[in-house]
């Protein structure tokens, strides 16, 4: 099927087309068709030559977006008028008299609740397609979905998008129904299905190797006692009797574990400068060396770190360009830097900038293709967030792109599984990680030259030397040998980094659980993920100098506590 801009749709895009148009306008069973596609497939463009084709039938007016954030939103606005020839405009809850605006909208996930009765005036005086990006942001019951449902409901069709898990914490959502694993359950000819491994088998996508990072930590307790926690074991290897009455301590427990542990920074002396024999900084080296060697065949590749928290992203920045050997200051953005969204898209036209460092910033549908390298250490560790992340790195930059994707994760036992599920779904040719390039090519004219070579033999670019790994010395033999290379170069002896932790130093830092002070559950972290946004957007928009005050000093993780004593004091006054 093509458009009237003659589109080169790839073949499951047209058969989703064609099925999708004959679910809506001749079956009419029902008005919603879901669309279920890996992770830089093509979904985006689907929807819009689907919406394209309902407006050349006269069967809509208007097509309302909803995406996750204003990136996403700006991401969809250009595609839509590039197909449609229509311009889509974007707009935010503060917008005023958003019911008398007639072109095609794009709003986020979070101006939904706010815009509902403008959006319900819409719906109910034109014939509106509806496009639900991320949908299991539209959870039953909470404030996203309720608006959504409010507002939209009235919608002569609606399109249901997503490419991972819908929801980790069991909820359903509005429209579609889920199974007891948090999938879409839906009808298969008002569905279509395309899973990551089959976008990996028909090129879509490419594949990704996983490095499964390890360390073992000592965490001194005193002089004499202490305890050692592994990513092979990320439970204590053996509890100490001094340690025993205080490990029912659900937060000492989560402090003691080799997740949490790796979220730590490591300084030197001085508590400024980032420790270069630190777990991270293996991390670093090692998605340093695979940058380079895709840069070899693809000059432009850059790499994603996500981290935890603003202070641990502040921390790589500084680390990264400690160890790079230019020296390049990677990119921060996280929520409270200004102008975040454009630093992203300044990096995605940038190609000689490497590294990308974000929180919260850059997981469900930021398109950035040249993105090769990822490592990741986030707050969240839910499946739903995992394959979102590895969705930043499986995107295709042309057809005869033949890099794959190298995430470099902690060996924690939950990204293990998450990592083995993806790994399964690969067809099993293509799991081998074919190691380094045999040659390289030249970042000014293209031109394929040998490995070692360093100048181009066409236009004399003079290429960059990748510098030295970082040695460690080997617990068995004594000799040096590459920090990055899980056996001793000398003796085959298998070796960890060995990072020494006191007990104080852990009660003092903060990590994923305990921000600012607060102790925070897992639960209410993760609920905090999805409503911090919502809630910052609304307090910054009342202009209440007393809410913008409080926010400030109340971390999100927090947020959802005080969404149940609101909700508790509103039972009590009812």
């Amino acid at each position: 099927m093509k458009n009237n801009k003659q589109i080169n749709l790839r073949p499951w895009q047209e058969d989703c087309i064609k099925k999708s148009l004959l679910w809506l306008t001749k079956v009419k069973e029902d008005k919603h068709f879901v669309i279920n596609a890996a992770p830089g497939s093509g979904k985006t463009i689907a929807a819009c030559v689907i919406a394209n084709e309902l407006i050349k039938k006269d069967e809509i007016d208007r097509v309302i977006v909803i995406a996750p954030r204003r990136k996403i939103a700006q991401q969809w606005a250009e595609d839509f008028r590039f197909i449609t020839d229509r311009f889509m405009g974007k707009i935010t809850s503060s917008d005023p008299d958003a019911s008398d605006i007639g072109h095609d909208l794009v709003i986020t996930w979070q101006s939904v609740g706010n815009l509902s009765d403008a959006l319900d005036v819409i719906c109910k005086k034109d014939r509106v397609l509806v496009i639900c990006d991320e949908h299991h942001h539209a959870a039953q019951n909470a404030a996203w979905g309720n608006g959504a449902n409010s507002g939209l409901s009235s919608s002569k069709f609606s399109l249901i998008l997503t490419g991972t898990p819908i929801r980790s914490d069991g909820k359903e959502t509005i429209w579609v129904n889920l199974d007891d694993h948090g999938n879409i359950k839906y009808q298969t000819e008002g569905s279509y299905t395309l899973t990551y491994g089959e976008a990996v088998d028909l090129d879509y996508c490419r594949p990704i190797t996983f490095h499964r990072h390890d360390a073992q930590y000592e965490v001194k307790l005193d002089d004499d006692t202490s305890v050692t926690v592994s990513g092979s074991n990320d439970s204590l290897v053996s509890v100490p009797d001094a340690l025993k009455s205080f490990y029912s301590s659900d937060q000492l427990k989560r402090s003691l574990d080799f997740y949490t542990l790796s979220k730590y920074p490591k300084y030197e002396k001085d508590n400024i400068t980032p420790s270069r024999d630190s777990f991270h900084s293996s991390m670093v080296d090692w998605g340093m060396e695979k940058l380079d060697d895709i840069k070899n065949i693809m000059p432009e590749a850059g790499g994603l770190v996500i981290a935890p928290n603003i202070e641990m992203a502040e921390y790589f920045q500084k680390l990264i360009q400690i160890m790079d050997k230019d020296g390049q200051k990677p990119i921060l953005v996280h929520s409270n830097i200004p102008n975040a969204e454009e630093k992203i898209t300044a990096f995605d036209l940038n190609n000689d900038q490497k590294w990308l460092i974000s929180v919260n910033m850059v997981s469900e549908g930021v398109d950035i293709p040249r993105l090769r390298v990822l490592i990741y250490l986030p707050h969240a560790t839910t499946e739903l967030y995992f394959r979102q992340a590895m969705g930043r790195i499986v995107r295709k930059r042309s057809d005869n792109d033949i890099t794959r994707g190298y995430a470099i994760i902690p060996r924690f036992s939950k990204f293990n599984e998450f990592a083995k599920r993806v790994e399964d779904e690969m067809p099993a040719s293509l799991r081998k990680d074919p190691g380094k390039p045999k040659h390289k090519v030249c970042p000014v004219c293209e031109t394929e030259t040998s490995l070692g070579s360093k100048f181009c033999p066409e236009c004399d670019h003079e290429f960059p030397g990748n510098g030295s790994p970082r040695m460690i010395e080997c617990s068995s033999c004594g000799s040096l040998t590459s920090a990055n290379s899980p056996l001793c170069n000398h003796c085959n002896h298998r070796h960890n980094p060995n990072y020494v932790l006191s007990f104080e130093e852990i009660l003092k830092k903060r990590d994923g659980y305990i921000a600012r002070g607060f102790v925070i559950d897992e639960d209410d972290a993760d609920r905090a993920d999805t409503i911090g946004n919502f809630v910052e957007e609304r307090v910054i928009n009342s202009s209440d100098p007393h809410l913008i005050n409080m926010i400030k000093k109340i971390p999100k993780e927090s947020f959802f506590r005080m969404e149940k004593i609101f909700e508790d004091a509103k039972k009590m006054h009812d």
